[in-house]
């Protein structure tokens, strides 16, 4: 069910049973939804589909990773203030591609946005509100 060779191996086999997920390696889905996205060397990508040999030597970022010193990333708090969030199985994803984004572009228009947070799956539908934490992140940046 799991490849053995992915970053989120043996993470994935270990609480794939467990009934509501709340980390990334949590999320295994053949890399269709977006919701496993971590950030390697600052780049996002799938983890369920990115062999472990080409993460060797780089910087491995999870949503766990992103708070400083107790503090949220200005992105989670943002989404947390729009409550861009329902069920929360899309939020560690969509909150690694929206620092990505940022990082990238850290004043996205909305349509780059957009965009940007393609191929990240909300299945319950709260774009408007991932849209507006992203707005929010990135104009607590500039």
């Amino acid at each position: 069910m799991f490849p053995t060779t992915s970053l989120c191996f043996p993470f994935c086999v270990t609480v794939s049973t467990l009934p509501v997920p709340s980390t990334a390696a949590e999320k295994v889905n053949a890399g269709q939804c977006g919701a496993c996205t971590v950030l390697l060397d600052g780049k996002p990508i799938r983890s369920c589909r990115t062999p472990v040999s080409s993460a060797a030597g780089k910087r491995i970022t999870t949503i766990e990773g992103l708070e400083q010193d107790g503090r949220l990333h200005p992105v989670q708090q943002a989404f947390l203030d729009n409550e861009a969030f329902q069920c929360g199985y899309c939020t560690p994803g969509m909150i690694m591609g929206a620092v990505a984004l940022l990082t990238s572009n850290p004043r996205p228009s909305e349509q780059e946005i957009l965009r940007g947070m393609q191929g990240h799956i909300c299945r319950c539908g709260t774009y408007q509100r991932i849209v507006a934490a992203v707005e929010q992140a990135a104009n607590r940046n500039g």
